[in-house]
């Protein structure tokens, strides 16, 4: 009767394995929502440093985090860097952001003067750094194209 017995195990594996399969959440760390949640709550007690560590955890362990999400993730972190007098840290995470959301707008009733002026140089250079790449993609692509028209 060990095959009796081994179809009664897998057929309480199979529901299990399927779970797994279907929703890995369920298996693998807590809900990103409720992680945000608590950064929020950190920012607006002015808890800047336990937002830079929240939102590092966060970036660093997740795979399933939504695009939205990171952008607000980053958006927390890089005002709370440049309110620790951090601005090199908080440039960094704002061209994250950009390269996540180009067309992001920071809200100037929320932020300070200093930070909206500091977002909007960095997505100015942002937008310089995207035209550049598309220049260098069209040349390498004219390049090739001029290459081939002379093979043939």
């Amino acid at each position: 009767m060990p095959i009796l017995e081994l179809l009664i195990k897998m057929n309480k594996v199979i529901p299990i394995m399927i779970a797994f399969l279907f929703f890995p959440a369920l298996f693998f760390g807590q809900d990103v929502s409720k992680e945000l949640t608590e950064i929020s709550k950190a920012f607006y007690s002015f808890q800047y440093k336990n937002v830079i560590f929240k939102a590092d955890s966060i970036l660093s362990g997740k795979n399933n985090i939504t695009v939205s999400d990171k952008v607000e993730i980053y958006r927390f972190k890089a005002i709370s860097h440049f309110s620790l007098r951090q601005v090199k840290y908080s440039e960094i995470s704002f061209m994250a952001l950009l390269d996540l959301n180009p067309e992001y707008v920071l809200n100037k009733s929320e932020n300070a003067p200093k930070i909206v002026q500091l977002f909007s140089r960095l997505k100015t250079r942002h937008k310089s750094k995207q035209v550049l790449k598309s220049t260098k993609k069209i040349l390498f692509w004219l390049k090739c194209h001029v290459k081939l028209s002379r093979q043939t």
